[in-house]
């Protein structure tokens, strides 16, 4: 990464380049500390290794170490909840949906049951696009969503990003009751 901030032996501060290399030159040999300024790291970035290393630098030689960085994790939930009013927006007293079952798909599969209040916490996920599918046959009889039951998302460095499924009641189709049959009577010839 371009642009991040070095301190070698906490007095000299260095720039990376464009391939994310900063080079120190005339050190004498020994001990020398280099660390990154965290706060030169693009916010959707964060370390993977320590900010700081000690350096044993041997005469007419040089020493290369590496700072690991990795996009910022997301979060992803979803919300399944009765949407009373119909206006695909959960409102105070609409309830969540316990127990509906919520798949999250990108290579690997991740599957969540709703709690109480219809949340599914799925937790930090690195950024990508995201499969989010509702379980059909896991919500409640009379029930179905008034969005579709897959969504695709955009999982952004450092985003929360909250999946909702209004559902809303259905009446239920009464089955038909079977015709009454009433036999003809067969004619007779006397």
């Amino acid at each position: 990464l371009q642009g991040m901030t070095l301190a070698f032996d906490e007095q000299t501060d260095m720039e990376t380049d464009q391939t994310g290399a900063a080079r120190a030159t005339r050190l004498a040999p020994g001990a020398h500390s280099v660390m990154i300024q965290e706060a030169s790291l693009p916010p959707q970035f964060v370390l993977t290794t320590s900010a700081f290393f000690l350096a044993q630098l041997p005469p007419n030689a040089s020493v290369t170490k590496y700072f690991g960085v990795k996009l910022t994790p997301g979060a992803i939930r979803a919300v399944v909840f009765e949407d009373a009013n119909e206006n695909g927006q959960r409102d105070a007293g609409e309830p969540g949906v316990a127990n509906a079952v919520v798949r999250l798909t990108n290579g690997k599969t991740f599957e969540m049951q709703t709690d109480a209040d219809g949340q599914a916490d799925f937790g930090k996920h690195a950024p990508a696009a995201y499969s989010v599918r509702l379980l059909p046959e896991s919500l409640p009889a009379g029930m179905r969503p008034t969005t579709g039951l897959r969504q695709a998302i955009m999982l952004a460095p450092g985003e929360e990003k909250a999946i909702a499924w209004p559902l809303i009641r259905v009446a239920e189709t009464p089955e038909p009751e079977p015709a009454q049959v009433t036999p003809t009577p067969t004619p007779t010839v006397t």
